[in-house]
């Protein structure tokens, strides 16, 4: 900058009084329509960088340049010590107009502290940490403008995005995912499905959006129907169902909607137990009991221990039977 414009600038923050007096003496057009001397003053305009004066008042770049040096007199030099939170804060809290865009953080925080912002700082969030922490906004956002990344994308434990979405009921995210068409049968280190985590926790909801899904898109397949799409009966590497996880942790709602889109509720695990059977060794999968025999449910079937339905209802009576008979306090 000249020494000229600097003793103008200088000279013109002793004058003026308002920014519009400010702009009148340089020339400038109102920055904005909304603008009021209340709102902003030169000395609190001159900590917008170019951008910042560009994309907030809708300038020019040159005209954006122009008022940047112009404002050079008001500004006030970096101090290279942290000024500590409360001075970061007042800076950042700053009320504006309602119609104006605010400051970015990263340049309210460098005029602030003088501690210069650089793009090596910045640590991104991997695509299964977006689906399982990051706002919904942000989420849509980082997936459309990186879709191949998510696309594929499998953290070291073989878990995508959209089985993490399906764990946390996001139920938007999940929503998200769905329109660009996902292969619903991947599966993680241990063979499970989004299904069959979603049926874990009992999530109905995501489910369905599941289920709804596969339906729509059997309609354009002649080869698989949607049960084969969002896969129903695929099982993991313990022989599990989405229905088995649903009767194991007890989540009758999840159970009642699986079978009534024909979850089959006989498939035997690798220790021969269908979900029927699973339903006899809890108090609380008791619980699912009916609607499985209901939905044709075998309690004649043995695991590979031998054991019926019938077999194993016994042996939980018995245990609940010796519970009762216990003492408080018995060892």
């Amino acid at each position: 900058m000249s020494a000229e414009i600097k003793e103008n600038a200088e000279q013109q923050q002793s004058q003026s009084q308002t920014l519009q007096q400010f702009l009148e003496h340089y020339g400038i057009p109102l920055l904005a329509e909304n603008l009021h001397d209340d709102d902003y003053t030169p000395e609190s305009l001159a900590a917008f960088s170019v951008d910042e004066l560009q994309d907030n008042f809708e300038l020019s770049k040159e005209t954006a340049k122009n008022v940047f040096i112009q404002l050079e007199g008001f500004r006030k030099p970096k101090k290279h010590q942290q000024k500590g939170l409360v001075n970061l804060l007042q800076n950042l809290l700053t009320p504006t107009s309602n119609k104006l865009k605010p400051k970015s953080f990263m340049s309210a925080f460098e005029n602030v502290t003088g501690i210069e912002y650089t793009p090596t700082d910045d640590y991104p969030m991997d695509p299964c940490s977006a689906a399982n922490g990051a706002t919904s906004e942000f989420f849509a956002h980082d997936f459309g403008r990186n879709f191949l990344t998510y696309k594929d994308f499998k953290n070291h434990r073989q878990w995508t995005p959209l089985m993490y979405a399906c764990a946390l009921r996001r139920e938007k995210i999940v929503s998200i995912f769905l329109t660009k068409n996902p292969d619903l049968c991947v599966q993680n280190d241990v063979k499970q499905t989004a299904l069959m985590i979603a049926s874990c926790f009992g999530h109905v909801s995501i489910i369905d959006k599941l289920i709804q899904y596969a339906k729509q898109r059997s309609k354009f397949s002649h080869q698989k129907t949607f049960a084969d799409i969002v896969g129903l009966q695929m099982t993991d590497e313990s022989g599990f169902t989405a229905l088995h996880f649903a009767v194991y942790y007890a989540q009758e709602d999840a159970v009642r909607y699986l079978l009534n889109v024909h979850a089959n509720p006989n498939i035997p695990d690798l220790d021969g137990m269908t979900p029927t059977l699973l339903a006899c060794t809890d108090e609380h999968r008791k619980k699912c009991l009916k609607d499985l025999i209901n939905a044709n449910g075998k309690l004649q079937h043995r695991n590979k221990n031998g054991q019926s339905g019938f077999d194993l209802q016994q042996n939980l009576s018995k245990t609940e039977e010796t519970k009762k008979s216990q003492k408080y306090g018995y060892f």
